[in-house]
């Protein structure tokens, strides 16, 4: 059953995907609201620096873009946890990026989903892949839409002739996302605490 709204706060540096997955999000969601908006958040120093992607999802109009605490919290990198950790509603859910994590979460009215996503993406030949792995988590353990709407935004997303890339590594870029994601709906669906 399709909730009426669901909002959602990525966070994580620059550079590590958070505008892209948020924009896939975003378009994914489409595929079942209504509504959709997708306001990204940054520093001037864009790479390395703290930034944020809020989304929300609805079957009605959506007054405003900014989520103040959401349905859920996908962080991917285990940094933000500080200072990001009160932006998910009691009840709600945060994905939490664990690899090398020293902080432990002060919160136990949400429930956490802790994913070593850098770690696998590395066993996985691109640390770059982690973004994908922890979008999978997320949508699993949500439930917001089904991960097939993903996996048409990421073919939607390669199926695209840019100058520069062949057809061959777009594929092949497809194929490692797509993997990464699978990954991290499997990980959702066996979680190890």
């Amino acid at each position: 059953m399709v909730k009426e709204r669901h909002r959602v706060v990525v966070a994580g540096v620059g550079g590590s995907g958070v505008v892209w997955v948020g924009t896939l999000i975003a378009r994914a969601g489409l595929r079942q609201y209504e509504h959709a908006t997708r306001l990204p958040n940054y520093t001037s120093s864009m790479r390395g620096g703290p930034c944020e992607c809020m989304v929300i999802l609805s079957k009605d109009p959506i007054p405003s873009p900014l989520v103040f605490r959401g349905d859920a919290l996908l962080i991917l990198n285990n940094l933000q946890l500080k200072p990001f950790k009160e932006r998910v509603l009691p009840g709600g859910v945060i994905i939490l990026e664990s690899t090398g994590l020293k902080t432990k979460i002060e919160r136990e009215d949400v429930r956490l989903l802790q994913v070593p996503a850098l770690e696998i993406a590395a066993s996985m030949g691109n640390p770059l892949l982690a973004n994908m792995i922890l979008l999978g988590a997320y949508v699993q353990i949500t439930g917001v839409f089904p991960p097939e709407f993903i996996e048409r935004e990421l073919e939607d997303r390669f199926g695209i002739v840019e100058t520069g890339v062949r057809a061959s590594a777009k594929e092949a870029m497809l194929a490692h996302n797509v993997d990464a994601f699978r990954q991290g709906l499997e990980l959702a669906r066996t979680p190890k605490d």
